[in-house]
């Protein structure tokens, strides 16, 4: 029998096996690019012009199934001219300008800009995109780095539970660590990884939507407030935040970082959950004062209909709609900042996470904290939109809000001249060139864009058909909510 090979046979078969295995990728890598294989997975691609740049359609692959994967709004980008002012603005659907991006809150900071300083050039460049996160947003942030930024706006947080990566999420599985989402992006960005994406799909193929369902694709993923992998969710989304300000620290461009906004009047959740632990004779007794809570609601016996709802509350004050209903008899009742702490635990507590909750702003508050001394700097959109309306008590609702996180005009207009406030201070060099006279009206903007009595038409009419279906359709209230805004 022939003998076991010598030591240092061993030894320079073992470093065969290490230099063969990359020596195999590096090929495999270099004929698939030979062979035009897989996508680009930058934001931004070559637009066959010299110094002209377009946006990527396939971007969203290496985050999606490419069935239905998300595409930014297409637009150019050319290299800089000097002097220019060059802003981008990342975030999810609600900074992209869902129902209509023509009208996004970047698209009217412009128009103010270049109103009050007319001697300068300014170009907002809207980097966001529908159902990305965090992960998603510091690749596009990397990208817009290369692409001579003056300052970023960053307006995100509805999506990190139900986004790429998140526990809610229907994309792909759930993950906690951060290494990994990441070593997974940096591998998906090769075509040997996307050659074995492309397989590792095909084989479970049936498991991922084949087609785009909105919402309603994530009735089943319900992520209650006491869930664990909530925890490492955020965690992520505060690294995510804290290299994004490194990215633009490291190009010296000025962040503007801005808490989250939600609907809280007038969005009840869209799923609740019983507390863990409840006993059957505690739910009978639970439910006994929930239905007489609603029965008085309706008359709007608002102190009778409050007292029956505090008698559930110390059985079970988890369920997210128990707490909206609560919130909504303290309104009727003209205790406004009560109420407004009810509806906050109902947006907390609601089990489909399609809105950013206190702890994703508290989070937002922190970074810029750290970050005041590397030129980021905060706005409390959630604080200044609740205080705009005064007579609301601070529960922004339907005036600011097409459904739980999508801006009306004046919303927009509202959030645009809040950030513009902030953004003036974090480019102090242009205070010498403002004109005297007062910020753009909303009515002014809307004349310079232009906006149309069409144009809101169209919004209302695809946030109609959006709100018609699932999960909106199973909010208490529904029906009158849409006959609200048919009247409109």
């Amino acid at each position: 029998m022939p003998s076991a090979p010598g030591g240092w046979r061993l030894w320079l078969f073992r470093l065969a096996a290490m230099l063969v295995a990359p020596l195999l990728l590096i090929l495999l890598e270099t004929g698939l690019r030979l062979a035009d294989y897989g996508y680009p997975t930058g934001f931004y691609v070559d637009a066959g012009r010299a110094g002209i740049s377009v946006t990527n359609n396939r971007f969203g692959w290496r985050f999606f199934p490419p069935a239905i994967a998300r595409s930014p709004e297409p637009h150019l980008l050319a290299v800089k001219d000097p002097g220019t002012i060059r802003l981008f603005v990342l975030g999810e659907s609600a900074a992209q300008g869902v129902p209509n991006p023509r009208f996004n809150f970047g698209r009217l900071l412009e128009v103010m800009l270049r109103d009050r300083y007319p001697g300068v050039r300014f170009e907002v460049v809207n980097a966001a995109m529908t159902a990305i996160n965090s992960h998603v947003l510091l690749e596009i942030a990397r990208d817009c780095a290369r692409k001579q930024p003056t300052a970023f706006v960053v307006y995100m947080g509805n999506n990190e539970v139900v986004g790429p990566y998140g526990p809610g999420t229907v994309f792909q599985r759930w993950s906690p660590s951060l290494r990994l989402i990441r070593a997974g992006l940096r591998f998906k960005a090769t075509r040997t990884g996307q050659l074995l994406d492309s397989t590792i799909r095909s084989v479970h193929a049936g498991k991922a939507p084949a087609t785009w369902g909105g919402m309603g694709m994530f009735m089943d993923k319900a992520v209650a407030a006491d869930d664990p992998r909530l925890l490492p969710t955020y965690d992520n989304f505060r690294q995510n935040l804290q290299d994004i300000c490194g990215v633009a620290r490291r190009v010296r461009a000025p962040v503007v970082l801005s808490t989250v906004a939600v609907n809280l009047g007038d969005c009840p959740p869209f799923a609740s959950q019983h507390r863990a632990g409840l006993r059957p004779d505690e739910l009978r007794e639970w439910e006994s004062s929930y239905r007489a809570g609603i029965e008085r609601e309706r008359r709007q016996q608002w102190l009778e209909a409050l007292a029956k709802y505090e008698s559930a509350a110390r059985l079970d004050d988890r369920f997210a709609e128990l707490q909206f209903r609560m919130g909504t008899c303290l309104a009727g009742l003209g205790r406004l900042r009560e109420a407004r702490e009810r509806f906050l635990a109902a947006a907390d507590l609601d089990v489909l996470r399609f809105r950013a909750d206190r702890r994703i702003n508290g989070v937002i508050r922190q970074v810029a904290a750290e970050r005041a001394a590397e030129d980021v700097s905060l706005v409390d959109a959630e604080e200044s939109l609740a205080a705009s309306d005064s007579s609301s008590g601070g529960i922004p609702g339907g005036e600011t809000f097409f459904d739980h996180v999508h801006f009306t005009f004046e919303g927009n207009y509202r959030l645009a001249r809040t950030i513009l406030d902030r953004l003036e201070l974090a480019l102090p060099h242009l205070r010498a060139l403002r004109k005297p006279g007062p910020v753009l009206s909303g009515a002014q903007c809307a004349r310079a864009l232009p906006m149309t009595s069409w144009d809101e038409y169209q919004s209302l009419v695809q946030m109609l058909a959006t709100m018609s279906r699932a999960p909106f359709s199973n909010q208490p209230g529904h029906t009158a909510r849409i006959l609200a805004m048919r009247e409109r």
